[in-house]
C-alpha cells in the first residue's frame, strides 16, 4: 500500500520539526520536500524522514512509491526473472511454484529464482526424508 509522508508522521506521531531536527535540517526544507514528489527530494531529506521514523531510507521508500514489479517469464528460452533454467522439467516445476506465489502476492527476485533452482539441483536429504514420512515414497 502506497502512504504520503503527512500520514506516514501522523501515523507514527512525527512532526516535521522532529524530521528536521533529528535529520539536521531546516524546518523550512522538510516543509517543501513534503509538498514535492518523493522523487524530487535529496537522500539528506530522505534519511531525516527515515530517521525520524526509525526506519531504513528504503523501507521508507517501499511506503511512499508504487512497486514496479513485472514477473519476466519466457518459455521460449526457459528463463524466469532472467534465469536461464536448462533443464525442461525443472523449469516448467518451478515456473508453477514461481506462478503460483506470485498469485498470492509474492515478487520473487533474480535471487529468490537462484535460490529455487539451487534447491531443485541440490535437494536437501533431510527435507526429503522428512517430506517421504509425510507423504511416502513415489
Amino acid at each position: 500500500m502506497v502512504f504520503n509522508i503527512q500520514e506516514i508522521l501522523r501515523k507514527n506521531q512525527v512532526t516535521p520539526s522532529e524530521v528536521a531536527k533529528v535529520g539536521g535540517l531546516n524546518q523550512s526544507t522538510i516543509n517543501r520536500a513534503m509538498k514535492r514528489p518523493v522523487s524530487s527530494w535529496s537522500i539528506r531529506v530522505l534519511n531525516a524522514f527515515a530517521k525520524a521514523l526509525y526506519q531504513s531510507p528504503g523501507d521508507l521508500l517501499d511506503q511512499l512509491q508504487p512497486s514496479f514489479y513485472t514477473l519476466e517469464i519466457d518459455d521460449q528460452h526457459q528463463t524466469i526473472q532472467g534465469v536461464q533454467i536448462s533443464d525442461l522439467e525443472s523449469y516448467q516445476q518451478i515456473r508453477f511454484v514461481v506462478q503460483n506465489g506470485a498469485l498470492e502476492g509474492w515478487e520473487p527476485s533474480k535471487d529468490d529464482i537462484l535460490f529455487l533452482v539451487d534447491s531443485a539441483e541440490h535437494p536437501d536429504p533431510k527435507l526429503e526424508k522428512e517430506y517421504e514420512e509425510i507423504f511416502g515414497k513415489d
